[in-house]
């Protein structure tokens, strides 16, 4: 089978989960709490508090300073951050490996709060975790990542464990011995002295242990099924959060996720050339490449340019970028990369405030589309957002721009120019747990549809393109599953994909949806002229209309 792979690039991060912060509990313990966290309407925790855990016998430590790039992350009058349900964080330092800093912190008010889980997380690595639980067989979906290592090098691992045989094996100082001697030393080790074997062994096992999915990116990958391909500097570069599962008092409990990013090193320009090298190879075996959320700009700027330079070649390779804020610094850069000035085919998935802060770039008069978190997206603004960034690409028609707007659905423009809105599901009785990771689990659905569309399932959507509306009929179809996806993710309690929930909530609930006019045109409505779906500010209206979307026999294959 000629495999085209799912590549996806992206920046994996250490999640160190405080599960339930039970606010009662902790005060029993401690008798000023009230000085170190407090739940009112919202989580509030003292700015340069220490928080520790432990996970095993790994121990973890957090000073609660936030970066004060935006009005909510500066601590208010009584010094307390207000931490709002399912946003991110910047910490100003790093999250530490152990709990020197903070005891070294002779001042600082130190709180223990037990750890749930470690697990891993990141743009990039999550939507491979979704890709994967939407297809678990590698022979249907090959995927492939990669990254920057964060474990030690096999030359070192190596150079550990001969380290350990032989201060256990030799039978003199710095004596040398060969391999096949290695299974004779061992048996005469367990019969004469079977307590230094077993000391060996523990020895062994606690180096193998390093390797376990939660501590090793490259354990977590193998046991996915993933293929990996990372880029190893020459010492580890961990990346940490903190992550708040849940808060809990006598008068409510919240249960979205609240997450503080710590910092980390980013990897110097010199590396793009080591990691071309790596990659460039490879390239030809992809099928489609996805990069979301990567924050090493080396890595970004190698696989742009890999991309761009398969897709001048014609290698049918399809590119997916998520574009993060930590990508939109490299926007000059791309618009400068062998002087086009213009971006190659790539799909774009943003949320509103990605989609709108990568336009600015490229106008910075351009008008937010969402102001309230209850509004419904202003239209004639979006499209003039949409039609801003679709100027840029080399390709006309244009390739699909996806963004995606919380609770109120997605939004999406074909390549023809018409937008397309989806709204979103709402299944009785469901509870949503936790909206982080739900742009991933979206971005994950879209490229798996693109990728099988153009490679092994060219009838994904059943719907004929050269029928009128067929590219805009197969956009909403997709968004339509992608909603689905992302749904199933928000409304299960463990965080996960499962795809026959998704199945289940694709054929037998109705989504609201509503194919529109071209961009260009609503971009360009004078007073008094937009039709009855919009309101008189501007803003959409609910779609009216809501139909249950049936999985075709292809994706059916697909999913299994």
């Amino acid at each position: 089978m000629d495999e085209k792979y799912i590549w996806v690039v992206g920046t994996a991060v250490q999640d160190i989960t405080l599960d339930l912060i039970d606010h009662e509990r902790l005060m029993l313990e401690h008798d000023n709490l009230r000085k170190m966290i407090r739940l009112d309407e919202k989580p509030r925790i003292a700015s340069g508090l220490w928080l520790k855990t432990q996970y095993g016998l790994d121990r973890f430590a957090v000073k609660m300073v936030l970066e004060e790039k935006k009005k909510e992350e500066k601590p208010d009058e009584e010094g307390f951050y207000s931490l709002s349900p399912g946003s991110k964080y910047s910490l100003a330092d790093k999250v530490y490996a152990s709990w020197d800093e903070a005891e070294r912190d002779k001042h600082a008010n130190k709180l223990f709060v037990p750890c749930e889980s470690m697990s891993w997380g990141g743009g990039g690595l999550n939507c491979t975790k979704f890709l994967r639980s939407l297809v678990p067989n590698h022979d249907i979906v090959p995927i492939r990542y990669s990254d920057i290592a964060m474990s030690r090098t096999l030359r070192a691992s190596v150079g550990r464990l001969q380290g350990i045989l032989k201060d256990n094996l030799s039978r003199r100082r710095n004596e040398d011995f060969a391999v096949g001697q290695l299974h004779e030393r061992v048996a005469a080790l367990m019969q004469d002295s079977p307590d230094k074997a077993e000391v060996l062994t523990s020895e062994i096992a606690n180096m193998l242990a390093e390797y376990s999915p939660v501590c090793s990116l490259e354990a977590y990958l193998a046991s996915l099924p993933v293929e990996f391909l990372l880029y190893r500097p020459e010492s580890p570069r961990f990346r940490r959060n903190l992550v708040f599962s849940r808060f809990r008092s006598v008068s409510r409990q919240i249960d979205n996720k609240i997450i503080c990013r710590g910092r980390h090193d980013s990897l110097p320009a010199k590396a793009s050339e080591h990691i071309r090298e790596l990659l460039a190879a490879k390239m030809s075996q992809a099928g489609a490449i996805l990069l979301n959320s990567v924050q090493d700009l080396p890595l970004f700027q190698t696989c742009y340019s890999i991309y761009k330079e398969a897709d001048r070649k014609g290698n049918n390779i399809m590119g997916v970028f998520g574009i993060t804020t930590s990508m939109e610094a490299s926007l000059e850069w791309m618009m400068g990369d062998k002087g086009s000035g213009k971006f190659p085919p790539f799909i774009l998935v943003f949320n509103e405030n990605e989609a709108l802060g990568f336009a600015r770039k490229l106008k910075p008069s351009l008008e937010p589309f969402l102001e309230d978190p209850d509004d419904l997206p202003n239209i004639q603004r979006f499209s003039r957002i949409a039609q801003t960034i679709r100027t840029h690409f080399e390709a006309q028609p244009p390739p699909r721009l996806y963004v995606t707007i919380g609770s109120r659905g997605s939004l999406g423009v074909d390549r023809s120019g018409h937008v397309v809105y989806v709204y979103r599901y709402n299944k009785p009785g469901a509870v949503i747990y936790d909206t982080n990771m739900c742009g991933d689990a979206y971005c994950a659905a879209i490229t798996l549809l693109e990728w099988a569309k153009r490679h092994k399932h060219l009838n994904i959507s059943g719907v004929d393109l050269n029928e009128p509306e067929g590219s805009q009929k197969e956009m909403e179809y997709f968004m339509a599953f992608a909603t689905a996806v992302s749904y199933a993710k928000a409304t299960s309690r463990r965080g996960r994909v499962d795809v026959t929930e998704v199945k289940d909530l694709f054929e037998h609930l109705h989504l609201a949806t509503r194919r529109l006019a071209a961009v260009a045109e609503i971009a360009g409505w004078g007073a008094g002229k937009q039709p009855e779906w919009v309101t008189k500010g501007g803003r959409l209206q609910v779609p009216s209309e809501a139909r249950a979307f049936r999985p075709t026999e292809d994706l059916r294959k697909l999913l299994g």
